[in-house]
């Protein structure tokens, strides 16, 4: 994956959190939709503990993977 303006960290880390949320869901990367990664986000909140420090991340991956108009 290249991916203009991302660093080669930032990349394994989109691609650690697709990863992740295809595992979460039991559906290949490409099946998982803007609610699915939605759902998924507030899993990582609610269930996981995840800090908000780190979020921007998760959401800024979505929004390279997920189209606006997937539904």
């Amino acid at each position: 994956m290249t991916l203009e303006g991302l660093s080669p960290l930032t990349q394994k880390a989109y691609l650690y959190q697709i990863g992740e949320a295809s595992r979460y869901f039991n559906l290949p990367p490409d099946r998982i939709r803007r609610a699915d990664i939605e759902r998924y986000i507030l899993h990582l909140i609610r269930d996981q503990g995840l800090e908000l420090v780190k979020l921007p991340t998760e959401c800024s991956c979505s929004e390279l993977f997920v189209p606006e108009g997937a539904v």
